[in-house]
């Protein structure tokens, strides 16, 4: 028989901290953007095309309310895009952590960056749903 785990056991009692680095990407949509629209154009381009989804923020606000979730999202867009969205959608409302990989250092799908999002949240991996 295998004994169950506390959370004490899981997470250790202390502050789950991350270490910022900024990160200059040379991947092929900025080459591309390079090569027909300025910088700041493609950005703008970018910024222009996130679209709040009416629907899943009010399905997502009901079920956070209704049984106290904790709302994790884990991405591996780019800093500028997610800082934006977040700002202009106001996802830190509905959002309890953010795991993004610029941040982290990991990639969906390697395991360790749900690892990561989910002792951020000291939620165990048999508590969370995806």
């Amino acid at each position: 028989m295998v004994a169950a785990r506390s959370r004490a056991d899981v997470f250790p009692k202390r502050a789950c901290t991350l270490r910022h680095v900024e990160i200059v990407r040379h991947g092929f949509i900025e080459h591309l953007a390079a090569e027909t629209l300025s910088r700041e154009e493609f950005k703008s381009f970018m910024f222009t095309q996130s679209q709040p989804y009416p629907e899943m923020i009010d399905l997502m606000s009901r079920l956070k309310a209704r049984y106290k979730l904790k709302v994790v999202a884990v991405s591996n867009e780019g800093r500028e895009l997610i800082l934006y969205r977040n700002h202009k959608f106001k996802l830190g409302e509905l959002i309890h952590l953010f795991a993004f990989s610029f941040f982290l250092h990991f990639r969906k799908p390697d395991e360790d960056i749900y690892r990561l999002a989910l002792h951020c949240a000291q939620v165990i991996p048999e508590e969370a749903i995806g």
